[in-house]
C-alpha cells in the first residue's frame, strides 16, 4: 500500500510537469480546432485551453508534488502513528525552522526557474502580455542556441575550465587533507587556533582584493617581487624581469597558487572535523604496538578519511563545469595576451551578456543548460565508477 501510494504521487507529479510543459510551449491558444464561440466548446476543448493558459502553474504544481514525494511523504508513511509523527516533529522543530529559509531560497532560485530551460530551444521575442506568454509565443529554433559550442574559442574555454578544475580538485584534496592532519597533531590549543585562523582567513577576502594584492606583488614596474630581486642583486634592474601580465605561460601556476591560497583552509575544515571524530583509542593501541606518526597516519587516519574524501570528490566532480568566475575575471585584470590561458566558460558567458547591445536569451539559456547537463553527467559517472569499485562509499 505504501509503495503504491509513493508511485501514485510520483506519477501525478510527472504528469503535471509534462502536461504543464506542453501547455507552456504552446505557441498560441487559438489552435485550429478551437473555433467558433467558446460557449460551444466541448469539455476537451476547454481542458486544452486551460492547459495552454496555465502551463507554468501546472509545472510548478508538479515540482511541488515531486518535492512532497521526496521530502515529506516518506516521513509520513514511515512514522509509526500520528502521535509519534508529531512527537518527532516537535523534537526537531528548531532544526526544521532553521532549515526553512534555505529551503525556500532553494525552491525560489533553483526549482522555480526550471521551466525557463525551454528558452534554450527558442528565439525569444518580448511581447506585450508578460514574460510567460512571450516565451510561449516565441518560435522554436531547435538546437540553434547551442551553435556556439562549435567555435574554437568556446572549445578552448571549456577545455580550460575542465583542466583547471580537475587539477585543483586533486591538488585541493591533497592539500586539505594534509593541513587537517597537520593541525590534528598540534598539541598546543593556542597554536592550533592560530594556524587554523591563518589558513582560513584568505577565504574571506574577495577576489577583487586578491587581484590588487597580486598586482602589488608581481607588477614588473611597481611590484614588491621585482624590488626584492633587484635589492638582492638577482637582477640588475626590475625592468629586466618579464611583465607577467603579458606572459601567459606563467599563469597556470599563478592561478593554481591563488586558488589553493584562498580555499585550502576552507576545504580542510570538514576533514579536521572528521579527524576529531576518530576514536583516540585506535591511536593509543597503535602507539602501544610501536606505530610511529607516519604509520598511524597511513593505517588509521587516511583509511578512516577515505569515505569523506570520496564523497567530497564526487561532489567536486559536479562542479567541474563551473569555473571560479571571480578568480578568472579579476586576477588577470583583463589582459588580452592572457585570454587564451585564463579564459574559461563562465567568463565567456559574462562577456557574451555584457558585450552585446542585444541580449540573446536563448543562447544564454543554452549555455547554462549545457553547463548543468555536463555537471550532471560528470557527477553521475563518477558516482557510478565509485559504486562499482566501493559500493559502500558511493554518494547514491
Amino acid at each position: 500500500m505504501k509503495k503504491t501510494l509513493r508511485w501514485i504521487v510520483l506519477i501525478l507529479g510527472l504528469v503535471l510537469i509534462i502536461t504543464g510543459f506542453i501547455g507552456y510551449c504552446t505557441p498560441d491558444i487559438s489552435m485550429p480546432w478551437l473555433s467558433g464561440d467558446p460557449a460551444g466548446w466541448s469539455a476537451w476543448e476547454h481542458f486544452v485551453t486551460f492547459i495552454a493558459h496555465n502551463g507554468g502553474t501546472l509545472m510548478l504544481a508538479g515540482i511541488v508534488v515531486i518535492l512532497f514525494r521526496i521530502l515529506v511523504l516518506p516521513f509520513l508513511l514511515d512514522a509509526a502513528g500520528t502521535q509519534k509523527q508529531w512527537r518527532v516533529f516537535g523534537k526537531n522543530t528548531p532544526l526544521t525552522l532553521f532549515m526553512l529559509p534555505g529551503s525556500l531560497c532553494l525552491l525560489l532560485f533553483n526549482y522555480l526557474p526550471m521551466p525557463g530551460i525551454v528558452l534554450a530551444f527558442k528565439t525569444f521575442k518580448k511581447g506585450r502580455h508578460g514574460v510567460v506568454q512571450s516565451i510561449a509565443d516565441s518560435a522554436w529554433n531547435g538546437l540553434t542556441g547551442f551553435s556556439f559550442l562549435g567555435t574554437e574559442t568556446v572549445q578552448n574555454y571549456i577545455r580550460n575550465t575542465l583542466l583547471y578544475n580537475f587539477c585543483w580538485m586533486i591538488l585541493g584534496l591533497v592539500v586539505a587533507v594534509a593541513i587537517a592532519i597537520a593541525l590534528s597533531h598540534l598539541r598546543n590549543k593556542k597554536s592550533t587556533k592560530f594556524y587554523q585562523t591563518f589558513v582560513f582567513m584568505p577565504y574571506f577576502l574577495s577576489w577583487v582584493i586578491a587581484s590588487y594584492l597580486l598586482y602589488a606583488l608581481i607588477s614588473y614596474d611597481k611590484g614588491m617581487l621585482g624590488g626584492v630581486m633587484e635589492s638582492l642583486g638577482v637582477v640588475k634592474s626590475r625592468y629586466d624581469l618579464a611583465n607577467l601580465y603579458q606572459a601567459p605561460q606563467y599563469w597556470p601556476l599563478i592561478l593554481t597558487l591563488a586558488n589553493q591560497w584562498k580555499y585550502m583552509g576552507y576545504n580542510s575544515i570538514i576533514y579536521t572535523a572528521a579527524i576529531s571524530g576518530i576514536d583516540t583509542e585506535l591511536y593509543e593501541a597503535a602507539m602501544l604496538d610501536g606505530a610511529g606518526v607516519w604509520q598511524r597516519i597511513r593505517y588509521i587516519t587516511v583509511p578512516l578519511l577515505k569515505p569523506m574524501m570520496i564523497i567530497m570528490t564526487i561532489m567536486a566532480m559536479g562542479r567541474m563545469a563551473n569555473a571560479d568566475f571571480g578568480l578568472f575575471y579579476n586576477l588577470p585584470m583583463g589582459s588580452g595576451p592572457l585570454l587564451k590561458i585564463t579564459g574559461v566558460y563562465d567568463t565567456y558567458v559574462f562577456n557574451m551578456i555584457t558585450g552585446s547591445s542585444t541580449t540573446n536569451y536563448g543562447t544564454i539559456a543554452a549555455t547554462s543548460l549545457f553547463q548543468s547537463v555536463l555537471g550532471f553527467i560528470l557527477i553521475f559517472t563518477s558516482n557510478m565508477v565509485v559504486r562499482k569499485i566501493s559500493p559502500e562509499n558511493s554518494l547514491f
